[in-house]
């Protein structure tokens, strides 16, 4: 049912149909108002809404749907899950799926920027976009379009410029003695000497390592793609001294362990704003300036798309003076 009335010095359009998200919208003139209810008609009797899956399925049940049917098929499938839960809870979770425009979102997100990052803002607007995707395609919930589309994509925060310190590392290194339980200090090694993720990491099965020839094969990586790492003779001595412990898992720790343990070794040392992550940024930087290809350090790190690999590559300007110019920091020049 649609309806037309003047307000102001505008005609504002309604069109309501059961199981459909209803529709309005305001015109200079009531004709212009007449011909966008017939067109936004045609579309709607053109779609079969009587094979919709749930048409009132409400936003948060449409959320945890996903996480069940969708989300649980994805490697990244528990972070994906707090995503989802987390947008469960927003002040439109109860409103029918179909209800939801690009306003609710819009209102959401910029109230999300204030606490959250950019890169946030950003993996919950694309989740979003696929959620919506998958209720008007294979749901066949009641939406003549995503309310995505019409929204813009927030910018891309600038790559992390952080490098490790040998002073910071060797801080790090005092604190790693402390603990009791090994395994922990040999996965933040590892991490330093090999630019793995902490996923990838603890992932690693002892029949993944090759000691003659001084390799580890990753299967369980971020873009599904297999690769294969060379060990450095510190890495090495970690593998081994990991292949005493018995089971099948190189390293036998939860990734919260690991986190947690990262936590507090930065209170205690006072280091800011350093991530687990930065040690993957910091090998990858380290790749570079001990003169590898960019053939070689993209097999390792596994980035398909070399303008990703730069977003982890920062070289320090004083190791490029001394591999190219011999210079050493505060060394005299003579003219």
């Amino acid at each position: 049912m649609a309806s037309i009335r003047k307000r102001g010095n505008s005609w504002n359009a309604q069109i309501r149909i059961k199981g459909w998200q209803q529709r309005t919208k305001s015109f200079p003139t009531k004709e212009d108002a007449k011909q966008w209810v017939k067109f936004v008609e045609t579309q709607l009797k053109s779609k079969q809404i009587t094979q919709s899956w749930t048409p009132d399925i409400s936003f948060s049940q449409a959320c945890l749907e996903y996480s069940e049917k969708i989300s649980r098929t994805h490697k990244g499938f528990v972070e994906e899950h707090h995503r989802l839960m987390k947008l469960a809870n927003s002040p439109f979770g109860d409103l029918p799926l179909r209800d939801i425009s690009s306003s609710h979102i819009e209102s959401y997100l910029s109230t999300r920027s204030k606490t959250v990052s950019t890169g946030t803002i950003r993996k919950e607007f694309f989740l979003l976009k696929r959620l919506f995707d998958t209720a008007m395609n294979r749901w066949r919930v009641g939406l003549l379009e995503n309310p995505m589309q019409t929204l813009t994509v927030p910018s891309d925060s600038k790559p992390r410029q952080r490098r490790l310190s040998a002073t910071e590392w060797n801080e790090i290194l005092h604190q790693l003695r402390n603990l009791r339980n090994s395994t922990v200090p040999n996965v933040i090694i590892f991490a330093y000497e090999t630019g793995m993720r902490l996923s990838e990491i603890i992932s690693l099965r002892q029949a993944d390592i090759d000691l003659d020839l001084g390799i580890a094969q990753i299967f369980e990586t971020k873009n599904g793609a297999d690769r294969v790492i060379p060990l450095s003779p510190a890495a090495l001595i970690i593998i081994e001294e990991q292949r005493i412990k018995e089971g099948e898992y190189v390293f036998d720790v939860s990734k919260s362990a690991v986190q947690q343990s990262w936590q507090r070794i930065m209170r205690k040392t006072g280091i800011q704003n350093l991530r687990f992550h930065d040690l993957r940024h910091e090998a990858i930087s380290r790749f570079f300036e001990i003169g590898m290809s960019i053939a070689e350090v993209k097999s390792i790190s596994g980035h398909k798309d070399v303008r990703q690999l730069f977003n982890y590559t920062h070289l320090q300007a004083n190791e490029i003076a001394k591999k190219y110019f011999g210079k050493t920091p505060g060394k005299n020049v003579t003219v």
